[in-house]
């Protein structure tokens, strides 16, 4: 989805600093002022519903229009002024900053805001939306240009997973992990981007977005995704071929770090509950709350990554709908790594505490949905935590193992 264009800063005028913090400031009350008028459409749809004395188990949608005008009058007057809000924010310059703690801070509290209902603030045109963007270890926005012209024999991008960012993965472990790529000819990026969005959205946008950056084919591609960006990963190769791209033929090797790639239970019992709220028609207005989760969200539910097989949000018989699943670009070398947080959970659905290990390792009780390729790695990996594995030696042995070391060696 496009974004409004930011105006330049007037040349000494603004302190970065005090930028940044108006701009969340803007974009907290441009937040605030679209739930208080989903509020009052969820207040609307209450009325509206017991005006019409529906039976309790009628399948009647209630609908906010039907209400009286003065709901509609507030529910208007909210969006209005939140949109002279955002368009405030829109004059802004778009400014990352230093990677401080108050700058990480906030970033932080986007991120998870993204995560949670990032497709109704990209829809909303909120400045707290995250735009796809590549960085550098320090928090830099790098240009396309910037990576599409370097000369280093490789590229590594790493993407971060559901309600995080690229400065989540800067621990020790990993900044040394990406030390040792960088002394072997490894030019190293981060992606930041929205996670609240549809999965294949975002899939389609990172597709056309390496093939932007690709240049000579000798030069080669490597993907790191951590639990939602191993998705992401999956989703752009599909769509690369389906656009015919031509970046996937200098895909060289993707690592899956416990990524969900046949969804996470949790999903799943949050649709569930979810859906039980919709069973009458005096608390299906209620379901607005719930529904406020992301689609990326419910892309979880079965670990979906096609943009045109969004899950429903209130169909409780909801069912494994997913489109035969495209096999693993055969070239490239695949690593999917998980595990369980101790020896009980590794064989439950718990699994690393968010995704149990068959899901992470892409395997599935029906044969057709077995996630496969010509050249696939499964380790799995004792006493897993999902979050924390971020910054698990164990993990970085792996990738180095993966990336680095001659094929000899790695065998």
């Amino acid at each position: 989805m496009p974004h409004p264009e930011r105006l330049a800063a007037p040349h000494g005028s603004q302190n970065p600093a005090r930028l940044s913090l108006l701009q969340s400031a803007l974009g907290l009350g441009h937040l605030a002022l679209h739930g208080a008028g989903q509020i009052t459409e969820l207040v609307a749809e209450m009325h509206e519903t017991i005006a019409h004395a529906p039976l309790p188990l009628s399948r009647r949608t209630p609908d906010a229009r039907r209400a009286p005008l003065p709901y509609r009058i507030v529910s208007g007057s909210f969006t209005g002024l939140a949109g002279l809000l955002g368009e405030l924010a829109g004059q802004l310059p778009d400014h990352d900053g230093e990677a401080t703690p108050d700058n990480e801070s906030r970033l932080l509290l986007r991120a998870v805001l993204n995560g949670v209902m990032g497709d109704k603030l990209a829809r909303w045109n909120s400045p707290l939306a995250l735009p796809m963007s590549f960085h550098d270890r320090h928090g830099q926005r790098l240009a396309d240009s910037e990576l599409h012209d370097d000369s280093s024999a490789n590229l590594t991008l790493i993407l971060h997973g559901l309600c995080m960012h690229d400065r989540g993965w800067m621990n020790p472990a990993h900044l040394a992990f990406a030390d040792q790529l960088e002394r072997n000819g490894h030019r190293v990026a981060w992606i930041r981007y929205n996670s609240g969005l549809p999965i294949g959205v975002n899939g389609q946008e990172l597709a056309d977005r390496l093939q932007n950056l690709h240049g000579s084919p000798q030069r080669k591609l490597h993907l790191v995704g951590h639990s939602m960006g191993g998705l992401l990963m999956r989703s752009a190769c599909h769509y690369a071929d389906v656009s015919a791209h031509s970046w996937p033929g200098s895909l060289e090797s993707c690592a899956y770090l416990s990524t969900p790639h046949h969804g996470a239970p949790y999903e799943r019992m949050g649709h569930l509950v979810n859906s039980v709220t919709g069973v009458s028609a005096y608390s299906r207005p209620f379901m607005r709350l719930g529904n406020i989760r992301s689609a990326a969200i419910r892309d979880l539910r079965y670990g979906n990554i096609f943009a045109d097989a969004q899950p429903e949000a209130w169909d409780i018989n909801q069912k494994d709908s997913r489109p035969p699943l495209p096999e693993l670009v055969a070239h490239a070398r695949h690593l999917l790594l998980g595990g369980g947080r101790d020896e009980q959970t590794a064989d439950s659905w718990v699994g690393d505490g968010l995704v149990p290990v068959y899901s992470a390792l892409g395997q599935h009780r029906d044969p057709t949905r077995e996630l496969r390729g010509e050249q696939i790695t499964r380790r799995q990996i004792e006493h897993l935590d999902h979050i924390a594995m971020l910054a698990d030696e164990r993990i970085y042995e792996q990738l180095v193992e993966w990336l680095i070391l001659p094929v000899a060696e790695r065998l």
